[in-house]
């Protein structure tokens, strides 16, 4: 019995899995060549990556010095481009918040008349002496503002939903 279980340990040692070879340590920035690695039995290459991002209006620096290094004045033409962008996209969002107040005018002046029409509709009816009648003007235009002006407030002015975005056929 005394060979079945030394035969039992050499087994178990047999299964053991190797230790992971350690790869050459080389200090940073040493070009790894492979006649360095020749002979190094288990010797293994390792690759480390970077990468970086970068979001804003102006390129990096050193991305600048890389466009004067293309052409004289490279960086210098970016940045007019730049400013010359940052100004478009200013006027149209100027322009299209003059657009919005002017219609936000064009519905008050517009919701006026057409309040001050039905209220006058309704006053030269009972002048006419249709008091029934004179009442369903008068309430539809007191209506029709209340419910734009609730409507209005519940969302917070941002207007009527915008159409979803027409999908090509």
């Amino acid at each position: 019995m005394s060979t079945a279980s030394s035969d039992d340990e050499r087994s178990r040692e047999e299964v053991a899995p190797p230790k992971e070879p350690q790869p050459p340590r080389f200090a940073e920035g040493t070009p790894i060549s492979p006649e360095i690695l020749e002979g190094q039995q288990g010797a293994q290459l390792f690759a480390a990556f970077s990468a970086s991002f970068w979001s804003g209006p102006t390129p990096r620096a050193e991305e600048l010095d890389k466009y004067n290094g293309v052409m004289d004045g490279g960086a210098n033409r970016v940045m007019e481009l730049i400013e010359t962008q940052a100004a478009h996209r200013q006027d149209l969002e100027r322009k299209d918040v003059e657009a919005d107040i002017s219609l936000r005018k064009l519905g008050l002046i517009a919701g006026f008349f057409l309040g001050l029409i039905a209220t006058m509709g309704g006053l030269a009816l009972i002048a006419a002496g249709d008091d029934a009648g004179a009442f369903g003007p008068i309430l539809t235009a007191v209506a029709v503002l209340a419910g734009v002006f609730v409507w209005w407030r519940k969302n917070d002015g941002s207007g009527p939903p915008a159409l979803p975005p027409a999908t090509p056929e």
